[in-house]
């Protein structure tokens, strides 16, 4: 069975685009919600050394809230990612950041 689509990506901005890792943050998502989401929440999270160890930092999770189709915008600033939990050997292997969408009912549907 096929998934179905929840939403169609229009325009990711991250900045600043070359900084050190524990540099402030702000995250624009720009996207069309195709259906509606009850209890959407947003999650932001780094992975550190993605690859292997996959060392988890949240940056945000927004609160539960109920999406309606159509034009949407997720914003978020983060003013430091704070990698003090992360040991520099993990910090120096590839990272990802990482947004998901979840619904009261389902994990990761975007």
């Amino acid at each position: 069975m096929a998934e179905e689509e929840v939403l169609q990506l229009a325009r990711v901005d991250i900045e600043p685009n070359d900084c050190s890792l524990q540099a402030p943050i702000a995250l624009t998502v720009h996207y069309n919600l195709l259906r509606p989401v009850a209890g959407g929440r947003w999650d932001l999270v780094y992975e550190a050394d993605y690859t292997n160890k996959k060392q988890a930092i949240l940056l945000h999770q927004s609160a539960p809230a109920d999406m309606q189709p159509g034009p949407q915008v997720f914003f978020h600033h983060v003013p430091e990612v704070r990698t003090e939990s992360v040991k520099e050997k993990y910090l120096l292997q590839v990272g990802l950041l990482r947004l998901t969408l979840s619904s009261a009912t389902e994990s990761n549907i975007v």
